[in-house]
């Protein structure tokens, strides 16, 4: 599936014939060239430490209005 967006942004002289320079440089048509640099601008950078798949616990003042996770046990004393 293709999706086609249209924008208008305003970028600086240098910073636009950086991007020319590159699409020649690469061969390739400027659409496709700034298509790259937004996806890699865009990207999500990668997790430091891969996500725990724990219940979620409210921070202390939360747990006065927020009802616990069934899952979770308080703690003892």
């Amino acid at each position: 599936m293709k999706t086609t967006l249209q924008a208008s942004i305003s970028i600086e002289a240098a910073a636009w014939n950086r991007v020319r320079r590159l699409a020649a440089r690469k061969q390739r048509p400027l659409p496709d060239v700034i298509g790259d640099l937004l996806d890699e601008a865009s990207a999500e950078p990668e997790p430091d430490l891969p996500k725990v798949d724990e219940p979620y616990e409210a921070p202390p003042l939360l747990r006065l209005f927020l009802r616990r996770h069934p899952e979770v046990r308080p703690p003892e004393d």
